[in-house]
């Protein structure tokens, strides 16, 4: 039996410490992973923040964004 895939562009969210969270999804191909410290409701929250900003076409790649910014 096939792996069953979920649906594209949801992200994932791992547990990487005592109240410490890893968030991994894609825009545009380019895979991001950030950590999210807190509950993993605030993870989940921060990881839809960062999904819609990249469907309104708000995302900037934190290595496009100069010290002065």
């Amino acid at each position: 039996m096939a792996r069953k895939k979920g649906h594209y562009g949801a992200g994932s969210i791992d547990q990487s410490g005592e109240n410490s969270w890893r968030i991994r999804y894609r825009i545009n191909g380019k895979r991001y992973t950030a950590t999210v410290k807190g509950s993993k409701a605030a993870a989940t929250k921060e990881l839809r923040r960062r999904l819609t900003s990249a469907d309104d076409g708000l995302h900037v790649a934190p290595s496009k964004v100069t010290f002065a910014q």
